[in-house]
């Protein structure tokens, strides 16, 4: 009887633990919820810090970096140094706000201290929304943009937050345009170019996604070509001009608007990169542009699927991770 009585209190005890320990979990859940997004990214990255992407980058090769900041863009150049000295490092957007800790923590991670170059493809927050405190962590050397109409300047916050960090850096905003080549960043760099596709310095896009930047990187008979939020109206100005690419990160996180047939046919990527936020409320990538792709042979790449992606050339072939 005694021992009945002593199995009945223990199993009573562990049927209390079960349910004491339920309960906070329970309770965990509820405040992760309820904490804001840009510390919820904090925790995720801080989960995911030794899974980042590395691939071994030797001597002659270049290293592209499409950084998982969620639906937004955020991708990192590296050019391979001359005689030893440190790379060249080129940073394309930013994400947007609450994504400052991941990007910060990625370049740290690749020993970056310097950015020779930062280039917005276009004012909106999804790609520059923390790029106020990447200026104000890093030295930065050169600042480049579009070009917009003064009706479509932004009134953001974090519009307002970059500008002022560029102040504080004393920065000059270089404005650049179709036909340009970013020479004082590769001119070390055999065999190397970065030259600004669209738009044209004199746009008058009403839309400020087809005022983002299109720039191509080639080196050796690779290249790369990053589009911003590039939709079909910015495309019809400059078709025909691109020729084949061997990467291309693709417009406006896979909008159905960014890529169409005649597209896809001449830039024919070998790699198709897609970066946006897992489950988002767009729904990007969209299906008709995935096909698009695939149609015309691109390997699909997406940072909400994969996270960080990484792709080097060494002139010749990619291998990526």
């Amino acid at each position: 009887m005694a021992k009945a009585r002593k199995r009945k209190y223990k199993k009573k005890q562990k049927g209390n633990l079960y349910t004491i320990v339920m309960f906070l979990i329970a309770v965990v859940l509820f405040f992760i919820i309820r904490l804001e997004p840009e510390v919820l990214n904090n925790i995720k990255y801080a989960l995911k810090i030794n899974m980042v992407p590395e691939l071994a980058v030797t001597e002659g090769e270049i290293s592209v970096h499409f950084i998982d900041v969620g639906q937004g863009d955020c991708s990192l150049i590296r050019l391979p140094p001359k005689d030893g000295e440190r790379y060249i490092n080129i940073l394309i957007d930013s994400g947007e706000s609450g994504n400052g800790r991941k990007v910060i923590s990625y370049l740290e991670r690749l020993g970056i201290r310097t950015l020779d170059a930062v280039i917005v493809t276009h004012p909106h927050s999804d790609h520059m929304g923390c790029m106020d405190e990447i200026i104000d962590y890093f030295e930065v050397k050169s600042f480049y943009t579009c070009s917009f109409m003064d009706s479509l300047t932004p009134t953001t916050a974090s519009y307002e937050d970059m500008l002022d960090s560029i102040e504080r850096k004393g920065l000059r905003i270089n404005t650049v345009g179709a036909g340009e080549y970013l020479n004082s960043l590769t001119k070390d760099v055999t065999g190397c170019e970065i030259k600004v596709i669209a738009p044209f310095l004199n746009n008058t896009e009403t839309d400020l996604n087809n005022t983002s930047l299109i720039i191509r990187l080639k080196y050796g008979s690779t290249s790369f070509l990053f589009t911003g939020d590039a939709e079909m109206e910015e495309y019809k100005y400059i078709r025909g001009t691109i020729g084949q690419v061997s990467v291309l990160k693709v417009g406006h996180h896979g909008a159905s608007n960014a890529t169409d047939e005649a597209l896809a046919a001449e830039l024919c990527p070998k790699i198709a990169v897609i970066s946006c936020g897992e489950n988002n409320d767009y729904g990007h990538p969209h299906e008709k542009t995935i096909k698009i792709l695939k149609t015309f042979g691109a390997e699909i790449r997406r940072t909400d699927l994969e996270g960080d992606i990484v792709i080097i050339s060494d002139g010749e072939n990619l291998k990526t991770a």
